[in-house]
């Protein structure tokens, strides 16, 4: 759905996400390394807080939480043990596929180790691996960080790497699939 009624829209999307408390800035988010294809190079996508998205690599569909708090996105990962392959670091782990509840284990090369600030909770260094995911028309090899997320209720987590750039979120709206909004 192509809305072409650009100053309405600005200022409701601008209003819907002041007003609903996502008015963290998606400006400085620490976005390294973007790989993204969108489909049409001028459009900005509307999200909602939860979203469906798909690791194109196995063509899992998982439930995704929105945070426009958290820098870098996460997923849920189990058994997670690092190891050398050709003299660059590497990590081996688990995800669950979401239609069979059965591990899938999943080797990629580390991207750099995240200092993650918890709230209530000890900071943890965690590691992290660059994943292809689809929002929507969104198209994108992400830097994902990992860990056991078994005791969310969303196993995947889409933060201000995955945002900047690509979508505007209205915490009011869930599965949207990416609204496209053209700027032109």
């Amino acid at each position: 759905m192509r809305i072409t009624k650009l100053p309405v829209i600005v200022l409701l999307s601008t209003l819907v996400f002041i007003v609903s408390g996502c008015n963290e800035s998606f400006q400085n988010s620490g976005v390294q390394d973007k790989e993204t294809i969108k489909d049409t190079d001028n459009d900005t996508y509307i999200v909602g807080q939860v979203e469906k998205v798909t690791l194109t690599q196995k063509k899992f569909v998982y439930k995704a939480r929105i945070d426009t708090g958290a820098t870098t996105c996460s997923a849920s990962a189990t058994d997670i043990v690092e190891f050398i392959r050709d003299g660059k670091k590497w990590v081996r782990f688990n995800m669950i596929n979401p239609k069979t509840n059965e591990k899938v284990q999943f080797e990629k090369r580390i991207s750099r180790i995240v200092p993650i600030k918890r709230h209530g909770a000890k900071d943890q260094m965690r590691k992290a691996v660059k994943l292809p995911i689809e929002l929507g028309e969104i198209h994108d090899v992400i830097e994902f960080t990992l860990t056991d997320r078994s005791k969310f209720e969303y196993p995947i987590l889409i933060g201000r790497n995955f945002l900047a750039g690509n979508a505007i979120v209205d915490c009011n709206q869930k599965y949207t699939g990416a609204v496209a909004v053209s700027f032109k």
